[in-house]
């Protein structure tokens, strides 16, 4: 008789570690989901302010270049090259490269070694 409780008493403290870990297990999934979302938002949000950047850049240098009274030909080449790698970049633009094709832009800024805290 006590040995039949010994293993019912058995047989529930195994059922209830299996529930606990499987409970442990659905939470580290759901979190490890969760940090995956917000790594995914903080690298588009991070390559949107980028290509920010580059817009203002490049305004900058054709407003200057304007006044300046000095667009030449290259400079309008490169003017042009630059606004179509910023909407490239841009992850709401997404505009196609014909050299840099359908890289990940978010790879491709990580190889550069561009980050907040590296400049």
């Amino acid at each position: 008789m006590y040995s039949k409780l010994l293993r019912i008493q058995c047989e529930i403290n195994r059922i209830e570690r299996e529930r606990i870990r499987q409970i442990e297990e659905e939470q580290k999934a759901r979190k490890e989901k969760e940090v995956k979302k917000f790594r995914e938002l903080l690298t588009e949000s991070n390559s949107w302010h980028q290509s920010v950047i580059l817009n203002q850049y490049i305004e900058e240098v054709e407003r200057r270049a304007l006044i300046e009274e000095s667009i030449t030909e290259e400079k309008k080449e490169w003017l042009a090259w630059a606004k179509e790698k910023s909407e490239w970049f841009n992850p709401f633009i997404k505009k196609a490269d014909l050299i840099l094709g359908n890289q990940d832009r978010n790879s491709f800024y990580a190889k550069l070694d561009i980050s907040l805290g590296n400049r």
